[in-house]
């Protein structure tokens, strides 16, 4: 109850993401370095490596806190008693200050504030109030000297008059005194503009999220808040540059006894610079202390605030009270947080250089909650703590160890650990891009920037310990652990850890995984040539590019594209798929190059969706199709960003999107992959026919499903080969199907006038010896099925139907009827050879018919065979070698053809399916065989 309440009410969508990677833990308990939660009524101990983002420095429930914390409660300390002296606050400033001025020789004042996101705002409001004051005064210096420049007449020195002529200006006085305006007024109304680092993290906070280098959570809210230029850290040269980017002129007039000249005057509109001196969100990246000296130099240089953001990294966790000691700089504010509380409470402080502090921020800026007594006595005692404990040092000698030890496992396990960073208990274990393993899986993981979850995952389960990934660089883990951290705590680590890289090393994803689904799968040997035989086309911007997006067809098809994955069973490859499609975007995962008999190529980008036609089926059953029409979407934008020229639909990606209906494309051209669909299907259903050896002169076809516009055109096309056509549809939908009817007969008139032999529906009326003359000049489509109806009754060729009862005396049948159950069953069947066609999803004809009717071939349309790729295949995809569903062939012929408009695109017509037939006998697309798989 706890879990859904969270979920539903709090935070949906990461609930639902810890949910699905298992990682959805209540933790009832926090004692020293360790979490406890309820598993079948035992208490379950979880080494905690996250430290709330760095915030237990001191453990879960530190005793001489909690102490602190009990005895303020008891003794009644009022929690709000805001306008008074708030003396706990007032001794935790006075002990801030005292630490800071013997770390920098200055004295700080304290601003307090309850997070460290509420810290960065107030440093940037007092860093604005420092900016707007300097604005002022440089607008009264400026007024001042103008008001005498506009009030007496004076005479310009020749450089002045120069000056102006250069500019094309009169030397006037006026013309003087507009130029002098005009410079001020453009410094004076220019946005400042604020500095910070590449891969910083300063918090989510309005004002806070400018400055976070990450665009995922900054990019939403940009139009909030003061823009920020995000500079490279270690590049020191050229820095001066980018800093004088921002720099104003403008001047100011002066009287001297030769005349009026102008004093240039600069100054920069840098309002200030935020600097995590050891990055934490970023990936635990240190800052060179050469960069750091330098940005030091700058802002006193020109003048503005240099801001360290010591949240995460400041307490003692590095392993001096703040990290940026080890870089030898001194701010002019400095912003601490998370240890700060002890773990207990919520504490932020701004402490800012006396020197630049304005006294009335103290009057203009506040906060209900900040200066509280629990929260400054706690954090006092914290401070107290770290010096009783050794903390810094203990921090400094548990990191070396703990780093050392990772740095082995780096040299055992290079193709896993691409470094190891930090200092003291603030560490990162960065792993290599894993986007080349042999396990597709794998690399889905890692590309999604899903790994560092699922890695966090496994530890958990199988070790017990609790890692996550940083915010900004999901490949590294970040340790952050308490200074409780024992010697057995570091062996548990080092084991536990050894054991998942050498799952990495060797890409055992369903061991890596197996948690997810209820697998619990230890480290086992693979088969050699596991991962073999798929080739990867190299990228060719010479050659067309297409894309082709597909799913899963069933949930056993999974280890087809991941053979590592082939030890799950049906039920746990479905749970695997639950689990990670929604989190899992569309990405392409192979990419072939196709080769037409006439000697031209394409490239095929396949696109796949971590999901199966279950789940988009059950989407298309509620209705919810946001989510599903979202990721074909994504994959448009994915194939348009790579200036592809084609993509195809398969599967159900047409049927959620209204046949690419609902589609943003653009220059991209679309297509469902219907026409060439049709067209295989009908060449299928004749070839079976001819095998069956059914006459087509006499024989009947049914279409189940004729309303829809895929089985109408089935219908069209198949006229013209078979003698009588039997139309089927649900009741209520007769009128459509007399359109069909109508479109049928308008279609077989118009024949009578070619040349050629009469075959299928025109010749069944050819030998009714009808006169067909008033139907022929000229031929009105409309009423056609009830003039013939009435004219020849049960006779007329094309029968309209809402009942099944056609289908025992139809030799061939066409099933596309949408029904949700099967329709067709052995009753319904007569005794004679019937095909049966059945395109329908899910299919329209049920498991007996198989079973009972050994009369009876049921096939699913046409596979297209490959002119010149014998090796042609698509990890995934359930066909043999050299095979190509007919969907994803009209994409490659688009490609070769060069269509650059939509295709088969909502409504399909019988012309296109004609057309795609005659491009796929150019390039030498042949129908392959019968298709018995299913391709939804």
């Amino acid at each position: 109850m706890i879990d859904s309440a969270y979920q539903t009410y709090v935070r949906p969508e990461l609930g639902q993401l810890l949910k699905a990677l298992q990682l959805d833990k209540y933790y009832h308990r926090g004692e020293g370095a360790y979490l406890f939660y309820q598993k079948d009524g035992q208490e379950i101990p979880v080494l905690d490596l996250i430290g709330g983002y760095g915030a237990t420095l001191f453990g879960h429930n530190h005793p001489d806190l909690v102490s602190v914390l009990q005895a303020e409660l008891t003794a009644q300390r009022p929690f709000l008693a805001q306008g008074s002296e708030r003396r706990e606050a007032g001794l935790l400033a006075e002990e801030l200050d005292k630490r800071l001025a013997e770390i920098t020789g200055k004295h700080y004042i304290s601003v307090f504030v309850n997070s460290g996101a509420e810290a960065v705002e107030a440093a940037l409001k007092h860093a604005e109030l420092v900016y707007q004051k300097r604005l002022k005064a440089f607008q009264f210096e400026f007024e001042q000297a103008l008001q005498l420049l506009d009030q007496y007449p004076v005479k310009l020195t020749p450089e002045t008059e120069a000056c102006l002529s250069g500019l094309g200006l009169a030397t006037t006085q006026a013309a003087l005194s507009a130029f002098l305006n005009q410079k001020f007024k453009a410094y004076f109304e220019t946005e400042p503009i604020l500095l910070a680092l590449e891969h910083g993290f300063h918090g989510k906070t309005t004002a806070a999220l400018q400055l976070t280098h990450g665009k995922e959570y900054r990019e939403p809210f940009s139009r909030l808040g003061v823009p920020a230029f995000f500079l490279e850290p270690g590049q020191s040269q050229g820095l001066r540059e980018t800093i004088l980017n921002w720099q104003s002129e403008w001047y100011l007039p002066i009287l001297g006894k030769s005349g009026l000249s102008l004093q240039a005057k600069q100054a920069s509109r840098v309002l200030a610079l935020f600097a995590e001196p050891l990055q934490g969100e970023g990936g635990i990246l240190s800052i060179s202390p050469e960069f750091m000296q330098s940005c030091r130099s700058l802002a006193s240089e020109f003048k503005f605030p240099l801001i360290l953001d010591e949240i995460q990294s400041g307490m003692g966790r590095t392993g001096q009270f703040l990290y940026s000691q080890t870089q030898a700089i001194v701010a002019d504010t400095y912003l601490l947080s998370k240890s700060l509380g002890g773990g207990l409470t919520k504490m932020g402080v701004a402490l800012i250089a006396k020197e630049v502090y304005q006294p009335e921020f103290s009057l203009i800026h506040s906060s209900t909650f900040a200066e509280d007594p629990l929260s400054s006595k706690v954090a006092l005692e914290s401070l107290s703590l770290l010096d009783r404990e050794e903390i810094p040092r203990r921090c400094a000698e548990m990191g070396e160890q703990l780093k050392q030890g990772f740095l082995a496992l780096k040299e055992r396990f290079p193709t896993v650990v691409k470094q190891v960073r930090g200092s003291g208990l603030m560490l990162g274990i960065e792993f290599h891009l894993i986007t080349e393993s042999s396990s597709p899986a794998l690399n889905m993981l890692a590309e999604q920037g899903l790994l560092g979850y699922v890695l966090a995952g496994w530890l958990l389960h199988h070790a017990q310990i609790r890692v996550a990934p940083t915010l900004s660089n999901p490949q590294t883990l970040r340790l952050e652990p308490c200074y409780l951290l024992t010697q057995e705590a570091l062996e548990k680590i080092f084991k536990a850890f050894e054991r998942l890289f050498q799952i990495l090393a060797e890409a055992q994803i369903a061991a890596l995984t197996g948690y997810l689904v209820g697998a619990d799968l230890d480290f086992q040997p693979l088969p050699e040539k596991l991962y073999s035989g798929v080739s990867i086309a190299a990228e060719d911007e010479k050659l067309p590019q297409v894309t082709f997006l597909g799913h899963f067809i069933k949930p056993e098809h999974v280890p087809l594209w991941d053979p590592g994955l082939a030890v799950f069973s049906a039920q746990e490859l479905k749970l695997f798929l639950d689990q990670l499609w929604p989190w899992v975007g569309p990405q392409i995962y192979t990419r072939l190059k196709v080769t037409s008999e006439l000697g031209t190529s394409v490239i095929l980008n396949f696109m796949g969706l971590c999901l199966d036609s279950e789940i988009m089926h059950r989407h298309l059953e509620s209705r919810k199709l946001a989510p599903v029409q979202n990721l074909v979407q994504e994959a448009v934008d994915i194939a348009r960003s790579k200036h592809h020229q084609v993509l195809g639909l398969g599967g159900y990606n047409s049927i959620v999107t209204f046949n690419a209906t609902t589609l943003l494309s653009q220059e991209l051209a679309l297509t469902t992959g219907n026409a060439l669909t049709v067209a295989m299907g009908i060449e299928a259903m004749l070839t079976a026919a001819r095998n069956k050896e059914i006459e087509l002169n006499t024989a009947r076809l049914a279409v189940i499903g004729a309303a829809g516009n895929i089985a109408s055109i089935y219908a069209e096309c198949m006229a013209g080969e078979i003698a009588q056509i039997a139309l089927i549809g649900r009741p209520g939908s007769e009128s459509r199907l007399e359109k069909t009817a109508d479109r049928i007969y308008a279609e077989v008139l118009r024949s009578f006038a070619s040349p050629l032999p009469l075959k299928g529906i025109a010749a069944s009326l050819s030998s009714l010896g009808v006169d067909f003359a008033e139907f022929l000049a000229p031929v009105e489509e409309r009423g056609l099925w009830r003039k013939f109806t009435e004219l020849l009754g049960k006779l007329a060729p094309i029968q309209i139907c809402t009942d099944f009862s056609a289908l025992a005396s139809s030799e061939l049948i066409l099933g596309a009827s949408n029904s949700p159950e099967p329709v067709i069953f052995p009753q319904v069947l007569g005794k004679g050879a019937h095909i049966i066609c059945d395109i329908s999803v899910p299919m329209d004809t049920s498991a007996e018919v198989k079973l009972q009717c050994p009369n009876v071939d049921v096939i699913l349309g046409g596979l297209v065979q490959l002119p010149l790729n014998p090796d042609f295949y698509v990890p995934g995809i359930p066909l043999e070698p050299g095979y190509s569903f007919a969907c994803m062939a009209e994409t490659l012929l688009m490609g070769l053809e060069g269509i650059q408009q939509n295709y088969s695109h909502g409504r399909l017509h019988k012309q296109q399916v004609e057309q795609i037939k005659k491009i796929a006998d150019k390039h030498g697309f042949k129908l392959g065989r019968p298709r018995l798989e299913a391709s939804f």
